[in-house]
């Protein structure tokens, strides 16, 4: 007596079809996604960066007795400039001294010209299109650790239209120096819960 043989049954072209159009569906949203997460991870460097040298340039303020500039510039070196106030900025590096670091061709810390420290935007950010939009472009702590008035940085990918408050977008963040205390914090200005201590002021 024969035994039955079993017929073995593979995939068919339209199941392997669907298959493969569900793969790609996920591959498109993952990307998406990791797209978005670069960008707020670049974001967050650089206002990470911004709150670093503010808090240097706070403490360096208390620690002389003296008043202490943090500017952001154009460049580092000779032809530097100022960045335009309430101006969206991809060339900014941040400069920490004691004089105007303009006026002295932005020259390397630890000269006897004043500067204590810089730091280019490529740190961190590489060389993506990470924006700054300074309501001062430089500011002085006194030896109190105060201010002369309040400054918000904003930092975004190409300008604030470009960021939003869903879970895959890009999400700007602010930095901000209240007056006239000098205290520095960064929130997220898509927050809008008063009860979320990441809101803006």
């Amino acid at each position: 007596m024969l035994s039955a043989v079993k017929k073995q049954r593979g995939m068919t072209l339209v199941e392997q079809c669907i298959v493969l159009v569900i793969i790609g569906i996920l591959l498109v949203l993952a990307v998406r996604s990791f797209s978005a997460w670069i960008q707020n991870l670049r974001i967050r460097a650089a206002a990470e960066s911004i709150v670093t040298g503010l808090q240097l340039a706070r403490s360096e303020a208390i620690k002389r007795n003296a008043n202490v500039r943090f500017s952001l510039v154009t460049g580092l070196g000779a032809g530097c400039a100022y960045l335009n106030d309430n101006s969206d900025s991809s060339a900014w590096h941040w400069m920490l001294s004691t004089i105007d670091p303009v006026a002295h061709s932005c020259p390397n810390p630890g000269s006897d010209t004043g500067v204590i420290q810089a730091a280019s935007r490529e740190e961190g950010t590489g060389n993506s299109d990470i924006r700054i939009k300074a309501t001062m472009a430089s500011i002085t702590f006194n030896g109190l650790a105060r201010i002369s008035s309040a400054v918000t940085y904003q930092v975004s990918r190409g300008g604030t239209a470009n960021c939003g408050a869903e879970a895959e977008s890009v999400r700007c963040l602010n930095v901000q120096v209240s007056f006239p205390g000098g205290q520095i914090r960064l929130c997220d200005p898509a927050v809008t819960s008063s009860s979320d201590t990441r809101k803006c002021e």
